[in-house]
């Protein structure tokens, strides 16, 4: 049981695009992936954005490029102070945390968040 629960990570992080081998670990991806469902889902899910005056502030490349965040960083530091109605996590998560889910959103990104 516990090797096809790892086939199906090693399978969930191959089709994300994920690269185990940058965080460590498929168990990165996996934490990334919990992160972002436990902190980001409630508004992201599936990438998109259910804030109605925000709808064009999603988590797809378009939006991404059009709003200036275009790689990690610019994503961490959105993620730690927030904006408009988004909240910020930096006191709830911590910078291996940030890290972790910016480079997961990024990744399901690249993957338009199929």
């Amino acid at each position: 049981m516990v090797v096809g629960g790892c086939r199906r990570r090693l399978a969930i992080s191959a089709v994300a695009g994920w690269d185990p081998s940058q965080q460590g670990s498929v168990t990165a991806f996996h934490q990334a992936q919990v992160l972002f469902e436990q902190n980001c889902a409630a508004c992201h899910a599936n990438g998109g954005n259910i804030i109605f005056y925000a709808r064009n502030k999603t988590l797809f490349p378009k939006a991404l490029e059009k709003n200036g965040y275009r790689d990690k960083a610019s994503i961490a530091q959105i993620t730690k102070q927030g904006k408009g109605a988004m909240p910020g996590y930096a006191n709830k998560l911590d910078d291996q945390e940030i890290s972790l889910l910016s480079e997961y959103i990024l990744q399901r990104a690249a993957e338009n968040w199929k």
